[in-house]
């Protein structure tokens, strides 16, 4: 390397600590120093420096950052390509000279980087650019790394095994005797990491390859199961979980492979299943395995006997780990810890495996452990067992359908269990019953189950089962026919206002919801209770109005929208005046984008169209604006490097989903999706519901919706663009 590199590649280092000062104004013009100094008017400078720096520096920081950076800025898009059609990126423009400096530069560091961290991102580098270039661009980059692999030197036989994790089409296009070669050895190699990046490696290629040359390699599964054996004899969890999780992959794209082994996996992944000493993560990685196999290649998994034999009692078990926190009876059902994430898990898994296995193989095994963890003095039992029974319905539903009278005698009589969460777990129960099996649970059972379920929405000492009571009954509501409902109707919406008056807002807002559903079902039956609820909703939304009520007032909006609609436009009439005033000040006081008023306020504006028609006209520009700027909403995304914490600044229960393409983390935001396909089906609805009326606005959404047909990201906002 020229001393001109070298003096520009001094220039470039101060240009990267700046880069990482935690100072931010410092930051900011650092960036833009390398975008517009470097970047736009010496790219091949850049590169070549950065690679001089990532195999020459001194510092095992800089030449990781280095690293990091020449693969940030080699595919960006080049200098001048302004528009989608044009595909020039910065390694492109470099020319041939400076690509084969950066490579040489980059395989020197491959042999002789010394930090683990710094070979790391080295690795991450040289994977990212052999999947950016055609192939044949880099010949010497596969014989290096098989001399890696057999290199003498644990960090190098890593390195190779890492890159082809994420090149894995470097390796489809060899013999099998050079696949079986290149990987057998590795897995049982002296040092765990180097087993651990061969195993990643190999379900890459597994992953990448065609049937027949992943038929060719099955004899390799076993060897590669072998690597997960010493993780947990010498207690590595953390590299026990990554190995799972890689089989996890490989269980999805080729299960047919795990055949010959599936008993000593199975036997393997629900030891760890059941052994309360390991990690919760650990424990449910391994399940993960099973549940993901029985899925993929459910015909497989039901012709081996002891694969459900094996794995229900170990979901048994877990959904039983669950602690008699105190906080729990008066806390809001959105703040449980994560002390019940076993139990979450336990539930997912067996539905997932009824579904995936059916009721003829599961239902048997399951109610084996069923009535007598029912009996147990054990409240921890007692509770399993109900959510057991809620979690297998949809996927054994032919069978249980049959035996439906059965069990709910079975369960019923656990409303009056002297446990708080018992009782709570077969509200649950009866709930997601009443989805499963509609409506012949409505229709024939409707007596036995209402008779257990509605004394329940009195027990105000306990407010978390008193609200799960009046949830369950919304599952109930939904799909029972009015004849049945209707002798209930007094009772119930007796315990629904008294809960109205509860100290916990989070059951008052579950008997607004419950009270909707109800009016919905009820249409003008409802009428006789609309000049008791009706008072009490407007004030709500005329009191209740600090941040800490605004999910409250959503749902009051829901629920007098939905009344609205039941008892029709006659009885609201009186009201219209001042609901519409409360909900245009409630429309103006969003002014938070996660302010949770602004969906119900969508929703409720748009039922209110339906109600009032042609008068509703006039109150579109009130509407309109919101629903227009949602339409438009354009997704947030987000790509990450593979090592980078997505969940520090992307929650998932922000919305952000992230999946690994090309070794990186790409990520986008799926709630801001859902919001524009909502927004995209009411404006269709206005339409249809004013017609005429809504002409003024029928330029501006078309302009909206039109370009939505190609909205590729989305099938729902395309399909409520076309119906619009």
């Amino acid at each position: 390397m020229s001393s001109a590199i070298e003096q520009k590649a001094s220039l470039l280092k101060g240009l990267m600590s700046s880069l990482m000062s935690s100072d931010n104004d410092a930051r900011t013009h650092a960036e833009n120093s390398l975008k517009t100094e470097w970047v736009a008017t010496q790219p091949q400078t850049l590169l070549g420096s950065l690679a001089f720096l990532v195999h020459q520096d001194t510092e095992p920081q800089a030449r990781a950052f280095a690293s990091v950076l020449l693969r940030r800025i080699a595919f960006q898009s080049a200098p001048g390509a302004e528009y989608k059609e044009d595909e020039r990126t910065v390694w492109s423009i470099v020319g041939p000279a400076v690509q084969q400096a950066v490579k040489n530069e980059l395989l020197g560091s491959l042999n002789d980087e010394s930090d683990k961290g710094a070979r790391h991102k080295l690795c991450d580098t040289i994977a990212d650019i052999s999947n950016g270039i055609d192939e044949g661009e880099w010949p010497e980059l596969l014989p290096t790394l098989y001399g890696c692999a057999q290199n003498s030197n644990p960090l190098l036989r890593e390195s190779a095994y890492r890159i082809f994790a994420w090149c894995s089409h470097l390796l489809t296009g060899q013999s099998v005797e050079t696949i079986n070669t290149a990987f057998i050895g590795a897995f049982q190699d002296a040092d765990a990491t180097v087993r651990l990046a061969a195993l990643k490696a190999a379900v890459a290629y597994i992953s990448e390859a065609d049937d027949k040359q992943r038929s060719a390699v099955s004899a390799m599964v076993p060897q590669m199961l072998s690597v997960l054996e010493p993780l947990l004899r010498d207690n590595d969890e953390a590299g026990l979980v990554e190995a799972l999780s890689a089989l996890i992959d490989a269980a999805e794209e080729a299960p047919k492979l795990f055949r010959s082994v599936l008993g000593s996996l199975t036997t393997f992944a629900t030891e760890i299943g059941k052994s309360e000493g390991l990690e919760d993560r650990t424990r449910q990685t391994a399940l993960e395995v099973l549940v993901t196999l029985a899925e993929a290649a459910p015909g497989m998994c039901r012709k081996n006997a002891q694969f459900s034999q094996a794995i229900v009692p170990v979901c048994m078990q877990m959904l039983s780990s669950i602690d008699d926190d105190e906080d729990w009876y008066s806390a809001s059902p959105n703040d449980d810890g994560d002390n019940e994430e076993n139990c979450v898990f336990a539930e997912q898994s067996l539905d997932r495996l009824a579904i995936a296995l059916g009721g003829k193989q599961l239902l048997p095994i399951a109610f084996n452990y069923i009535p007598q963890m029912l009996a147990s003095s054990d409240w921890r039992q007692r509770h399993a067992a109900l959510m057991a029974v809620s979690s297998i319905g949809e996927g054994c539903y032919k069978i249980m359908r049959a035996e439906l009278q059965k069990i709910l005698e079975l369960i019923v009589p656990f409303f009056k269990d002297p446990h708080a969460r018992v009782r709570y777990a077969v509200c649950n129960c009866v709930g997601q019953m009443s989805t499963d099996f509609s409506p012949a649970l409505q229709e024939k059972h409707h007596a036995l189950v209402l008779a257990g379920l509605i004394p329940v929405m009195d027990e105000a000492a306990v407010p978390r089962v008193q609200a799960h009571a009046a949830a369950a009954m919304v599952n109930f509501a939904e799909d029972v026919t009015r004849v049945v409902l209707e002798p209930y109707l007094d009772t119930l919406l007796e315990r629904l206002f008294h809960m109205l008056t509860s100290q916990h807002q989070y059951v008052q807002e579950q008997a607004i919801t419950t009270i909707a559903t109800i009016a919905d079902n009820a249409q003008s039956r409802f009428a006789k209770y609309y000049s008791t609820i009706m008072p009490m909703l407007l004030n709500v939304l005329a009191q209740a109005t600090d941040v800490e009520h605004r999910l409250m007032r959503g749902k009051t909006m829901e629920c007098a929208t939905f009344i609205a609609l039941a008892v029709g436009k006659d009885v609201f009439a009186p009201d219209i005046p001042r609901f519409v005033e409360l909900l245009t000040a409630s429309q103006q006081s969003v002014t938070e984008a996660d302010d949770p008023q602004a969906s119900y306020l969508q929703a409720s504006w748009a039922r209110l169209c339906r109600l009032m028609g042609a008068e509703f006209a006039p109150l579109l520009p009130v509407v309109m604006p919101a629903l227009l700027t949602a339409a438009r909403l354009q997704p947030d995304f987000a790509v990450l490097d593979l090592d980078e914490d997505a969940e520090a600044n992307y929650a998932a229960e922000d919305g952000w989903e992230f999946a690994a393409v090309n070794g990186q983390q790409i990520g986008i935001k799926t709630t801001a999706l859902e919001e524009k396909c909502t927004a995209v089906e009411l404006l269709g609805s206005y339409a249809r519901d004013l017609g005429a009326g809504f002409q003024t606005y029928a330029a501006e959404v078309l302009e909206v919706v039109v370009p939505l047909f190609k909205f590729y990201f989305h099938e729902g906002v395309r399909a409520a663009a076309a119906a619009a």
